[in-house]
């Protein structure tokens, strides 16, 4: 059951700790050659970089302390490995990419024993050479579990900014420049979806909503599923079109009516299983 408090509607179940710390969280810059100093509460640097390293824990000598970590958990040697595999000046201006690990271990979660003194650090952070951004580490708050209100009701949230593929083209198809014209709005048309997982419940569809034919699909997209597996194991995504041959010859035919239209018909029902061993 959702019950009302400062984070809005949450489960009763959710209750947030009674002290949650307030930090701070620091990102270096990728050629600061400066790197967290593993079990310290400071910063090291190799000797090329020590006016940067002095600099930056000149600032943290400056508050109350109460510790400072890894924000992802870095282990000692991928620390100790940033400082030496820092990128030149001109290599970070241009926008070279950096390994994941090197990047991870460029942040830094700075705790004090006043709490109050955060917004101070952060300004005294950014001002600092060897970092790239500073700023208080955003608050937990639970999901929301009440439902939301339907339709144009009061609360009712408004996604339309956000989904990009409704505005003018090149970013989206330009449904928006035809919504107010005869015909825009979709009356009397009937939808034809080639995927699932449809809340046909959600606020912002009309109810009556009807399954036309074949069964509802709750599970993920064969796609979704087969490049994200793909990303895990081979590091990149797989070319679209071998996507495809893998869910064409993995998949059980489906048999359409003859008398059928042509664009009734649909291709195999993908087996993710046997897709899946097809990776790696």
């Amino acid at each position: 059951m959702a019950a009302q408090s400062k984070a809005g509607f949450v489960k009763g179940s959710v209750a947030l700790p009674d002290k949650i710390p307030d930090y701070v969280i620091a990102e270096l810059r990728y050629e600061s050659q400066v790197a967290l100093a593993p079990s310290a509460a400071r910063f090291s640097a190799p000797p090329a970089a020590e006016d940067a390293r002095d600099s930056l824990n000149k600032v943290l000598e400056d508050f109350d302390v109460k510790e400072v970590n890894s924000h992802f958990d870095m282990k000692k040697k991928q620390l100790e490995m940033r400082a030496l595999a820092a990128p030149s000046a001109a290599m970070a201006a241009a926008g070279t990419p950096v390994p994941s690990e090197f990047a991870l271990s460029g942040f830094a979660q700075i705790q004090l024993k006043n709490p109050k003194e955060c917004d101070k650090l952060v300004k005294r952070l950014e001002k600092n050479r060897a970092v790239w951004k500073a700023y208080r580490a955003p608050r937990p708050v639970p999901a929301a579990a009440a439902p939301a209100p339907e339709g144009k009701a009061a609360g009712s949230r408004n996604f339309e900014p956000a989904q990009g593929y409704l505005h003018d083209v090149s970013n989206g198809i330009s449904a928006m420049a035809v919504w107010n014209q005869p015909g825009g709005k979709g009356k009397n048309v009937t939808i034809c979806d080639i995927e699932g997982a449809w809340l046909l419940d959600h606020e912002d569809l009309p109810t009556g909503i009807k399954l036309i034919g074949g069964d509802m699909i709750n599970d993920l997209g064969a796609v979704a599923c087969l490049q994200g597996l793909a990303k895990a194991k081979l590091g990149d995504p797989l070319p679209p079109a071998k996507v495809r041959d893998i869910l064409m010859s993995t998949g059980t035919p489906q048999e359409a009516d003859a008398a059928a239209p042509l664009a009734q018909r649909i291709g195999p029902l993908p087996n993710l299983a046997k897709a899946v061993a097809t990776i790696g």
